[in-house]
């Protein structure tokens, strides 16, 4: 927006020679807002206007801005403004910025112009006014916005300059760096200096009775909403309502949009508390704001749900929650209801107390977890909410730790944990298992039980028997019973002995077999003696087993 003068000179001359008659003609009530008196014009003849003309400051400044004296205008206007303060004043002293390239400083005349200006048909005021607006509505990245609080009707001054009168109707947007600041009254001066941060808000507090400048910094607030449902005509004004809750709790807002820049690879996790505490803490903030709307449509109109939370970057948790729910909801009615959620949970969470908690372990280097959330090794000195909180230690080869703690508002408390070694596992008593089958040799070596020796030998003895006879009969078979003699030539009678042979030889067989098999199968294997820690077992049962240590102690 900032031009050369030389490259616009003859805008200014156009535009001195269109508003003139114009501006002449306005009365002052349209353009003031601390001094709204009315004043009415005479009316008079033509040669009247143009003394007045003459003599008029604002022309005087725009000939002056037309030369090339952006010194002689700046003079005029200030001795105007001091003389009476006027918002159209305010307009000129931002084209005298503009020239002198002082965008930011410009910008804050342009909006506190339209703040102050009445609303006035007229068309060379309309003029200013979309004029003011297109430089009021530029990005202000890179500057940072004031509250100043002084003695009413003071005069503020930055870097030299007239910026306006107290209360101001808005913030002083100021360019972030060193700047010094004074207001005067009809009795003293008091001169500040003050240092900001871009997109940081601050408070300047001029107490004149102690002489003194106070300079306080407004906490930066990481705004994270989700909209489920909203209609895009609300959501505007859902952000202007979020802004003005967080301008009335004196908080400096920083868009998610803006914190990615520098951690572009937490975008899919903003949803988890932990990632949205890691995008704040890499970007220096000091609070998060995660907001939630969920509108679900309704018999006649949406039923919203709002949620609200504010997370401190310091303490690692959620420092305050608020839940709002409205039935039959409208629009107005839904930004309602976010402006009160959202100031709710600013004042309780901002003005939280908290303590401090220094934890040791012994061993060092346990892990520390508080409230169940990882916060680091031991030693650990960590900002908490004052209140009850769990603290978790583990280490590798020691026993976990668990304990519950209080802290008060400003408290520094001290916790050391003794973590004890773990007891080693008992080994599993030997599972009994059969021994491995013997060798053939080693069995047949088993003796056999008498009455098994006893029956086999008789059992050989009569198969053997049998089996003799068994083989005699089918001898004799189809032999004849009396030799044949002469004058005989055939047999009479013939032995008819081979079912009796056979079934005489089978069962010798088989008793046979039946012995042999008494005889030759092993018999059982031989009792082992007990060992000798099994004859010991029964003195150590009566015998109780030793207590493990506690498992930790603990000191404050």
């Amino acid at each position: 927006m900032t031009r050369g003068l030389g490259d616009s000179c003859g805008r200014w001359c156009a535009l001195a020679a269109a508003l003139t008659a114009a501006l002449l003609g306005l009365p002052r009530s349209g353009w003031t807002r601390h001094h709204r008196e009315a004043s009415a014009e005479p009316t008079a003849a033509a040669p009247a206007r143009h003394r007045a003309a003459e003599a008029s400051p604002v022309v005087g400044a725009q000939q002056a801005l037309a030369a090339g004296d952006i010194d002689g205008a700046y003079q005029a206007l200030e001795q105007a403004y001091r003389a009476r303060p006027s918002a159209e004043l305010l307009f000129w002293l931002g084209q005298v910025a503009e020239a002198e390239k002082r965008p930011v400083a410009a910008q804050d005349y342009m909006r506190r112009f339209l703040m102050e200006a009445g609303v006035d048909k007229d068309e060379a005021a309309a003029a200013l006014r979309t004029q003011a607006q297109k430089l009021a509505d530029q990005s202000t990245e890179g500057a940072t916005e004031a509250r100043v609080v002084g003695p009413k009707g003071a005069l503020l001054l930055v870097d030299g300059h007239l910026a306006g009168t107290l209360p101001l109707p808005g913030t002083l947007l100021l360019a972030a760096g060193a700047h010094g600041l004074a207001i005067e009254t009809k009795r003293k001066r008091l001169d500040g200096k003050v240092q900001t941060i871009a997109g940081r808000g601050i408070e300047v507090l001029f107490d004149l009775e102690a002489s003194a400048v106070l300079v306080s910094q407004q906490p930066l607030v990481l705004v994270l909403r989700v909209d489920r449902g909203v209609a895009a005509a609300d959501q505007a004004r859902l952000t202007v309502a979020t802004r003005e809750a967080l301008s009335k709790a004196r908080c400096s807002a920083v868009q998610a949009a803006e914190a990615l820049r520098s951690a572009p690879e937490l975008r899919g996790c903003l949803a988890e508390i932990g990632c949205a505490l890691r995008l704040a803490d890499k970007n220096g903030l000091d609070y998060a704001l995660r907001l939630a709307i969920d509108s679900q449509p309704g018999p006649a109109r949406p039923e919203v749900s709002i949620s609200a939370a504010v997370l401190d970057v310091a303490v690692g948790s959620v420092a305050a929650q608020v839940e709002r729910k409205c039935s039959d909801c409208t629009s107005e009615a839904t930004t309602a209801a976010l402006r009160e959620a959202v100031g709710q949970v600013l004042e309780a969470g901002l003005g939280r107390p908290r303590g401090t908690l220094l934890i040791e372990s012994e061993p060092p280097g346990a892990a520390v977890k508080i409230d169940g959330r990882l916060a680091g090794l031991a030693p650990l000195r960590r900002d908490v909410l004052a209140g009850e909180h769990t603290i978790d230690l583990s280490a590798g080869g020691q026993r976990p730790a668990s304990e519950r703690i209080r802290v008060e508002p400003s408290e520094k408390k001290t916790l050391r944990v003794e973590l004890a070694a773990e007891l080693p596992e008992a080994e599993p008593a030997p599972a009994q298992t059969l021994a491995p089958p013997a060798g053939l040799r080693a069995r047949l070596a088993y003796p056999r039980p008498r009455w098994r020796l006893l029956v086999g030998g008789v059992a050989v003895g009569a198969g053997l028997v049998l089996s003799g006879v068994g083989i005699s009969a089918l001898s004799l078979n189809g032999q004849c019973v009396v030799p044949v003699t002469a004058p005989m030539l055939t047999c009479g009678y013939l032995y008819s002995t081979e079912g009796l042979g056979g079934g005489l030889l089978g069962a010798g067989l088989v008793l046979s077999l039946s012995g042999a098999g008494l005889i030759l199968w092993p018999g059982p294997p031989p009792a082992e003696s007990p060992p000798l820690s099994r004859l010991a077992a029964p003195e150590a049962e009566g015998r109780s087993a030793p207590r493990p240590e506690p498992a930790l102690q603990l000191r404050f």
